[in-house]
């Protein structure tokens, strides 16, 4: 049963994936094609017959839903493109300053379209200054959304399109829903830690406890950016990781506050998550945790499963290797510097070599593009060829301590997943090398078209 509805829902997924990304005939082409590939399969073998059904079943049910949404929601929103008028919006967390003098950025909720009560969402770049949950009224033309990098998150958060404003700003209040309550109590939070720390470290942490950036400094910002660690200063899953394991101390106990002390959890958790504004990654997490809180899972059996184990021997493992590898490059920077730049003066194609090898010593992506890429551009390799080159600092399989390569070397019970005798013959090694001398080869085939 399970495999059955597992073949269901990816289906289902891609279908759905297949129909936002592709134009409708290449998506129903693409759907047809597997159907027809899953029908041969399920009447010439028996055995995937048990797959191949309920994964048809579910490119149907994708498709179809997909077209009931475009024709319900999507294709009636997007017909008022064009025409101008006269709209009731709520101003949506999301504001933030424009890159015109006095105006901001922000998604508008709709709510009245010409005196008509509607519920529509739109991207505005040219609004008047304006905070997040005021009640706006005024002139807009609605328009499609620009196709830029931005579009499908938009359509993802069912934003169908693009608003500019016209004429008749009218500031009509601010809106009492909860959402827009808990931004305004995130922000003052916020401003409470520049009570007690000082600006910069007030804007910090503001911003890893509770995603709220405003006052974290632009310098402060750049100098995160640059050391390839912005993502420390967005709330994760990590965070509600840490706080549901204050909250599974003594969760196995039984007394007769267990029923009061799971309600309080719960109303923690959901507190926290709607301060931070309920980012996927919190609301996945907060989720798992609401399952376990309400299916009692005991939490020390978690800790005996295969998966824990290889999770914590990985991060162990990467942590000890990171912080080596950064230890003795920080010490020695200045002469490996000098190393990489005489030998890439002489032989331009080996800066490749000097990425893998520094992104195997700092275990980072992030990191060696930082380190390295000032030094090419400064040495006058070709941006273009700099590109091609990328797919080398992906350099961190040599040593078989990340993460993924030690948690699939403990999922793969076959034994075939293995370290050799001198550790670095490891089973991703040669997978490694060849998609990584493929990705150079052919990004570097690309340039020469360019």
């Amino acid at each position: 049963m399970t495999r059955k509805l597992a073949g269901f829902g990816l289906a289902f997924a891609l279908a759905e994936l297949a129909a936002a990304y592709l134009p409708p005939l290449a998506s129903l082409l693409t759907a047809a094609l597997f159907i027809s590939l899953f029908l041969f399969a399920a009447f010439t073998q028996r055995r995937a017959a048990r797959f191949a059904l309920p994964a048809v079943a579910g490119l149907l049910a994708g498709l179809v839903w997909s077209a009931a949404y475009q024709l319900a929601v999507v294709k009636p929103a997007q017909s008022l493109a064009g025409q101008t008028y006269a709209c009731t919006a709520i101003v949506q967390p999301d504001a933030e300053t424009s890159w015109q003098p006095g105006n901001v950025r922000a998604t508008l909720l709709i709510t009245q379209l010409d005196g008509r009560k509607t519920s529509l969402k739109v991207y505005c770049t040219d609004l008047p200054y304006s905070e997040a949950g005021n009640i706006i009224t005024g002139q807009f033309q609605l328009q499609p959304l620009r196709a830029d990098s931005y579009r499908m998150s938009r359509y993802a958060k069912g934003t169908w399109l693009g608003a500019s404003y016209q004429a008749d700003y009218i500031w009509q209040g601010t809106s009492d829903a909860l959402p827009y309550r808990l931004y305004h109590l995130r922000q003052a939070f916020a401003k409470r830690l520049t009570t007690y720390l000082p600006q910069n470290l007030a804007g910090v942490e503001a911003a890893m406890l509770l995603g709220e950036k405003s006052e974290l400094t632009d310098e402060w910002s750049d100098t995160f950016r640059t050391a390839g660690i912005a993502h420390l200063l967005a709330v994760s899953g990590l965070h509600v990781a840490l706080l549901c394991g204050l909250f599974a101390m003594g969760q196995g106990r039984r007394s007769r506050f267990s029923v009061p002390r799971v309600l309080l959890q719960i109303t923690v958790l959901l507190l926290y998550m709607g301060l931070t504004g309920l980012p996927f990654s919190v609301f996945r997490a907060g989720v798992m945790f609401l399952i376990m809180l309400v299916g009692k899972v005991k939490v020390g059996d978690v800790t005996k499963g295969s998966v824990f184990a290889a999770g914590i021997n990985a991060v162990i493992a990467i942590f000890g290797i990171a912080w080596m590898g950064s230890t003795f490059y920080t010490g020695n920077a200045e002469a490996i510097n000098q190393s990489l730049s005489g030998m890439v003066a002489e032989a331009p194609f080996t800066f490749a070599v000097a990425l893998f090898v520094m992104s195997v010593m700092l275990f980072s992506q992030a990191a060696t593009v930082t380190t390295l890429y000032p030094l090419g551009l400064a040495l006058g390799i070709s941006p273009l060829l700099l590109v091609a080159m990328f797919p080398a600092v992906n350099g961190y399989f040599f040593l078989p301590n990340y993460p993924t390569e030690v948690a699939a070397i403990n999922f793969d019970r076959t034994g075939t997943t293995r370290v050799g005798r001198w550790v670095i013959n490891h089973s991703f090694q040669l997978p490694g090398f060849v998609t990584t001398f493929v990705a150079i080869g052919v990004g570097y085939l690309i340039t020469l078209f360019l």
